[in-house]
């Protein structure tokens, strides 16, 4: 789904990557969904985990100063 994933980039079974680029060396665990992010090289993301998920029209309520 439009993602760019460096070499040695491990995608578990059940996992979604989609719109983001994930670098060299990465884990991406079961059940993990990737939207719309760029993951470092070596990074270990556990099973279950979302990141970037969610609408882009939503303000940042928690901290608006990081927008």
């Amino acid at each position: 789904m439009r993602s760019v994933l460096f070499p040695g980039v491990t995608v578990a079974p059940g996992a979604v990557v989609h719109d983001s680029i994930v670098m060299h060396d990465t884990m991406v665990g079961r059940g993990s969904v990737l939207d719309r992010v760029i993951i470092d090289k070596s990074v270990r993301i556990g099973d279950g985990v979302k990141l970037g998920v969610g609408s882009e029209t939503v303000p940042n309520r928690a901290c608006p100063d990081h927008l």
